[in-house]
């Protein structure tokens, strides 16, 4: 919640995604998080959360079948944890933009 805060703090149209969100350890709702729901971890902030990162872990067309996920919008991004080319960009969500507006696409 204060991590929402602190990012609001820079912009109030900042977009924020939480990462790895079906990763078992270290996901927003991993072993280690302590949390079992978005609402739960950001708690009234999380009003502020319209899309999830998935993490390699998902398997979209799963992610798609849980029902308390239909208001996030879903991505996949790649945050190579290593300087190897080979795993830069091995994941990646494709937008088929004109012209991208910010706040337009938060109230999707």
């Amino acid at each position: 919640m204060e991590f929402v805060e602190i990012l609001m703090s820079i912009s109030k149209n900042i977009l924020i995604i939480p990462a790895h969100y079906f990763t078992p350890w270290f996901g927003v709702l991993g072993f280690k998080s302590g949390f079992n729901s978005i609402e739960e971890c950001f708690q009234e902030k999380s009003k502020h959360i319209y899309a999830l990162e998935t993490g390699l872990s998902s398997d979209p067309s799963m992610a798609f079948r849980i029902s308390k996920l239909d208001k996030y919008t879903l991505v996949s991004f790649s945050d190579s944890h290593t300087s190897n080319p080979l795993r830069l960009g091995r994941e990646f969500t494709v937008l088929k933009l004109i012209k991208f507006h910010l706040k337009k696409f938060m109230k999707l």
